[in-house]
């Protein structure tokens, strides 16, 4: 976002004079321009016509295409301007003011190169605060970002006002400089407390940074000024997403939908956070609305997947995988849920082929390499199992799961020790976890640790009250060292938890 101060200009088109003069009644030329001058603030519409009859009866009539060109502006025509300024331009070339509204019409109309034109000399003439700030905005737009953080850097230096601040802290946000584009922001907010988008903006930078309840604040704050601001309602929805607070998520997804109805990433957030309340129903309702505004959001189709997989349709899930990779062949993420889909449908064949996809468009996913070795692993190819970990932990060292299942691979094999090593590394990434203390337990009862073995199917026990297959495997710990009666109370716990555990 760049902020201009600058009303912006219009385009004239030369328009023919009347045949026949004016009557006396009428007003002439050079009193409609004055009438168009006077109405363009409350009627733009009306002082273009205005203008318009003015060069009818004069083309060259003093301030007619200037007029023109303004009221074209206020329209926001600003192609047609830009034409219009040339054309009062044309009749008085030198004029600094009429170039520096020529400028601001052609970027706004798209063509920021051409103002950065039009601006240069008349910077190398002489420096103008105004024009070299409006240079800052035209090369910005024209992807000459460091040429305009040097303008902006000196315009800082001399006199810096909050638009200044705001501007270069966008650029700088760009380059993902995040804490130096705050300091930017904080300053246009200290100098212009009031200003939204200013505080979208540390809404914004603070969320990047992870600091989801200041940026929270921030966007609330521009809210209580301006309650329709769609940056801070959706913005604000994303913290909240960041916090955990699924329903004030959606609330705010809701409220930015309400006055953004063509916006499909916000239907997708809002089935996202409704997801993450618990409401399938409605989840799959708000992915339905993004897919209608966006029929090719690859993105959704994929949330919808895996949505349609959670509830045990895995028909749709498979159909949304397939419209998900056809919208973005290129994703590799998308063959890997897919894959990791077949995989658990049993048909190893067809997860297998999207995971080599997957893997020639990025051999750095590590989450292709993470769910190849669960499909070695079904497939009792333990060392290429490991070999597949190996590869995904090379890229993403801290897959806690990956650790875990490579460690399955491990006791497999018989690697006991090696085993309780990545159990430790998963444990360490996410400590407390049941079933990966219920793993190591057995790594340990494998290798007739039986009180070690204890300690861990306990510790998995404490976090999960009900993991049967921890009792199952601590009842045959204690029935080793001869604890009867703790192994038939853990045995009897197993089977209630999980019948089939009689046999």
């Amino acid at each position: 976002m760049i902020r201009s101060t600058l009303l912006g200009c219009v385009l004239l088109v030369a328009v023919p004079a009347a045949a026949l003069p004016a009557s006396a009644t009428e007003p002439g030329a050079v009193e409609l321009v004055r009438r168009s001058t006077v109405e363009l603030e409350s009627d733009p519409a009306r002082a273009l016509r205005t203008s318009e009859q003015a060069l009818r009866l004069d083309a060259a009539v003093k301030g007619g295409q200037l007029a023109r060109a303004r009221a074209l502006v206020a329209l926001r025509r600003f192609g047609d301007a830009a034409a219009a300024f040339r054309l009062a331009l044309a009749l008085d070339p030198k004029n600094r003011d009429i170039i520096f509204d020529l400028s601001r019409a052609e970027r706004r109309a798209g063509h920021p190169e051409r103002a950065v034109v039009l601006l240069d000399p008349l910077l190398a003439a002489g420096d103008d605060t105004d024009v070299r700030f409006e240079r800052a905005i035209a090369l910005t737009m024209a992807g000459q970002p460091d040429k305009a953080l040097a303008d902006y850097d000196r315009l800082i230096s001399a006199e810096p006002t909050a638009g200044m601040y705001y501007n270069r802290g966008w650029i700088i946000y760009e380059r993902k400089d995040f804490a130096k584009a705050l300091a930017d922001f904080e300053r246009a907010h200290a100098l212009d407390p009031k200003d939204v988008d200013t505080l979208a903006a540390l809404g914004s930078t603070l969320l990047m940074m992870d600091r989801n309840e200041e940026s929270l604040a921030r966007y609330t704050a521009a809210l209580a000024i301006a309650p329709g601001n769609t940056d801070a309602l959706s913005g604000g929805a994303d913290a909240n997403y960041n916090l955990g607070r699924w329903q004030a998520a959606v609330g705010g997804y809701r409220a930015a939908r309400k006055i953004l109805a063509k916006r499909a990433d916000l239907a997708l957030w809002e089935g996202r956070a409704l997801v993450r309340a618990g409401d399938r129903k409605g989840a799959l309702a708000a992915y339905d609305a993004a897919i209608r505004i966006d029929p090719r959001s690859s993105e959704t189709f994929q949330s919808r997947a895996k949505l349609y997989e959670a509830s045990g349709d895995r028909k749709k899930a498979l159909a949304d995988y397939g419209r998900a990779i056809a919208a973005d062949s290129t994703n590799a993420e998308f063959l890997v849920d897919r894959a990791s889909l077949y995989r658990d449908m049993d048909r190893a064949a067809e997860a297998r082929r999207d995971l080599d996809a997957a893997i020639g468009i990025d051999a750095k996913s590590s989450y292709a390499f993470s769910v190849l070795g669960l499909l070695l692993t079904d497939a009792e190819d333990y060392a290429g199992a490991i070999t597949a970990y190996d590869r995904a932990l090379a890229i993403e060292p801290e897959r806690e799961a990956t650790y875990h299942n490579r460690g399955d691979a491990y006791v497999a094999l018989g690697r006991h020790d090696r085993a309780i090593r990545d159990y430790n590394q998963s444990l360490a990434r996410s400590p407390g976890d049941p079933v990966t203390l219920n793993a190591k337990g057995e790594a340990y009862r494998l290798i007739d640790d039986e009180l070690r073995a204890i300690e861990e199917f306990t510790a998995a026990i404490d976090a999960d009250p009900d993991l049967a297959l921890a009792y199952l495997r601590r009842s045959l710990a204690r029935e080793a060292i001869g604890d009867k009666a703790g192994a038939e109370a853990d045995h009897a716990r197993a089977v209630q938890l999980e019948p089939a555990y009689a046999d």
